[in-house]
């Protein structure tokens, strides 16, 4: 729990939460992620939360468009 819980909470909380939505938001457009070629296929591994076993990815840059 990276902000705590209970009555320790990190006040910064909701600030850094809409940084990296703002950051991401900003970024992803200009990169793609493609599956790495040969992987195996995702599979849902149950534990505290729900998440994936291995996901191995590449980042390709998307160009840019002229008009």
């Amino acid at each position: 729990m990276p902000f705590g819980a209970g009555t320790r909470l990190c006040a910064g909380e909701s600030m850094a939460n809409l940084t990296m939505a703002f950051a991401l938001a900003t970024v992803l457009p200009r990169f793609e992620l493609r599956p790495v070629p040969g992987s195996r296929p995702v599979r849902e591994v149950c534990k505290g939360i729900m998440g994936a076993s291995a996901l191995p990815m590449t980042v390709h840059p998307i160009p840019a468009v002229k008009a």
